[in-house]
């Protein structure tokens, strides 16, 4: 099986031990790779924001299966693209992905389904007075995070 590893950062490079030990692989690329992947697969120097350019190399190259580490991709549905191209994929379509993406998404989620999360509250910062209000009646220590993409920053 030839796989195609999406991402460069240490999730990927745990993902690139654990797929390169199957008895089933033949050939694995990290696209774009980090060094410490280049010792078992073959890093590929690609745009993964690049749809059509990732599609073309998985045709190109007979990529049996992609496997996207990183949430931008996974938010910018990359997996769905893929899957409607006939690529067999492992990552949530963009929808799903919203659970990482987007925080006061996943809260509501979480608080809908009855699933223990911490206390939170959204505010819209377009009315910053109204927010620092709020803020200075809440009880600290707190967490503050904006609402989308932290891409493992957050």
């Amino acid at each position: 099986m030839i796989v195609a590893l999406l991402g460069s950062g240490g999730r990927e490079h745990a993902l690139k031990k654990k797929i390169s030990e199957s008895k089933s692989l033949t050939k694995l690329y990290c696209l774009p790779g980090n060094p410490g992947t280049a010792l078992i697969a073959e890093n590929i120097s690609l745009n993964i924001s690049d749809h059509t350019a990732l599609l073309e190399f998985c045709k190109k190259r007979n990529v049996d299966f992609v496997v996207i580490g990183p949430e931008k991709p996974l938010a910018d549905g990359l997996a769905e693209f893929l899957r409607s191209k006939n690529i067999k994929v492992f990552g949530p379509n963009s929808d799903a992905a919203a659970i990482e993406s987007h925080k006061s998404f996943a809260k509501n989620l979480m608080m809908k389904y009855g699933i223990p999360t911490a206390s939170f509250k959204v505010f819209d910062l377009t009315e910053i007075e109204e927010t620092k209000k709020q803020l200075s009646q809440m009880k600290y220590p707190l967490v503050i995070k904006a609402d989308g993409l932290a891409a493992g920053k957050g």
